[in-house]
C-alpha cells in the first residue's frame, strides 16, 4: 500500500468532506521489552482519525487479519501485537481500551489526563516542517513529543494526545520506548473495522480494575483458558496428553514474564 511522503501530507487540509473518511497516520514503534536488551524491536501502528473517533492499534497485525478474513484457509504467520486497540472520542479524556487474554477479548475505560508543558525548543524534520516541543510524565516514564502545530488534529500515537497539533514524534527518556510518524493515506471506516476474532471467543466489558485482577490471575494460572476448553469438551486431543500441554503453557508464561519485564507504562 502506498504512502504520502510527509512532506506531501502537511500541505493536506484536514476535514472531514466524506462522512466515511479516516485519515490513517502509520508510526514506527521501537522498544525494548526486555530492561537489560541493549537493542530495540519494532513495529508499525497505525493511528485512525476521523470525525467520530481516534484509535490506535497495531498496523502490522491489522493487515494480517485483513488477509485472514479475506482468505481463511491460509496459515498466516504471528506478527503484530494482537494485545491492544486504543479507542478515543474526540473532545474526551478517557479510552477504551480492548486487550485479549487466552480467547477472551476484554474492554475497559482508562482515564488518561496529560499535563504537558509546552517548550520553546523547535526542530526542523527531514521536510523541512518546523515541529515544536513538549513534555510530559505519564505513569511512570518521562516522555518528550514533538508535535507540528500547522496539522491541527489534537491527538498522537498510544495515549499522548492534548497539544496544539499532531504528535509526530514522541520517545522517553530511557530510550525504551519510541514512536515516529512514517507515512499517512486515506481510507474508510468500513475497512477499518475488521475483527481479529481467530483468536477471540467471546467479547466482556469490565472495569479497568477488575481487568487487572483478571491479569493477576492469568499470571498465576495461564492456561486457564486450555483446561477449560478440554474439560468442557471444546478442545479434543486424540494422541496428545493435555498435562503436557499445560506444563508447556505454564514455562512459556514463565519465560516471558521474565523477558517482557519493561512496560510502557511502570504504573497502571
Amino acid at each position: 500500500m502506498a504512502f504520502k511522503t510527509l512532506s506531501s501530507f502537511l500541505i493536506f487540509i484536514f476535514s472531514f468532506t466524506h462522512a466515511q473518511q479516516v485519515n490513517r497516520f502509520i508510526y514506527e514503534l521501537r522498544y525494548k521489552d526486555d530492561s537489560a536488551s541493549t537493542s530495540h524491536k519494532s513495529e508499525r501502528m497505525c493511528l485512525d482519525v476521523d470525525a467520530q473517533e481516534y484509535s490506535f492499534r497495531s498496523y502490522d497485525r491489522f493487515i494480517q487479519d485483513s488477509l485472514y478474513h479475506s482468505d481463511n484457509t491460509k496459515q498466516y504467520e504471528e506478527i503484530g501485537n494482537i494485545m491492544y486497540v486504543f479507542k478515543r472520542k474526540p473532545g474526551k479524556n478517557s479510552f477504551a481500551i480492548t486487550e485479549v487474554q487466552g480467547a477472551i477479548r476484554y474492554t475497559y475505560d482508562d482515564p488518561v489526563i496529560l499535563d504537558w508543558v509546552i517548550t520553546k525548543e523547535k526542530k526542523k524534520d527531514a521536510q523541512g516542517n518546523q515541529l515544536q516541543k513538549a513534555e510530559v510524565s505519564f505513569r511512570g516514564r518521562k516522555w518528550n513529543a514533538y508535535f507540528n502545530p500547522k496539522i491541527p488534529i489534537s491527538t498522537g500515537p498510544y495515549k499522548f494526545y492534548g497539544l496544539p497539533g499532531l504528535i509526530v514524534e514522541v520517545y522517553d527518556d530511557q530510550n525504551d520506548y519510541s514512536f515516529t510518524l512514517v507515512g499517512n493515506h486515506t481510507t474508510n471506516r468500513e475497512a477499518i473495522n475488521i475483527p481479529g476474532s481467530r483468536y477471540v471467543d467471546k467479547d466482556l466489558t469490565v472495569s479497568k480494575t477488575q481487568f487487572f485482577q483478571i491479569l493477576a490471575e492469568y499470571k498465576k494460572d495461564p492456561a486457564r483458558d486450555f483446561k477449560a476448553r478440554v474439560y468442557n469438551g471444546t478442545i479434543k486431543l486424540v494422541d496428545r496428553d493435555p498435562n503436557d500441554i499445560i506444563r508447556g503453557i505454564e514455562e512459556k508464561a514463565r519465560e516471558d514474564q521474565k523477558k517482557y519485564n519493561n512496560p510502557i507504562e511502570r504504573i497502571r
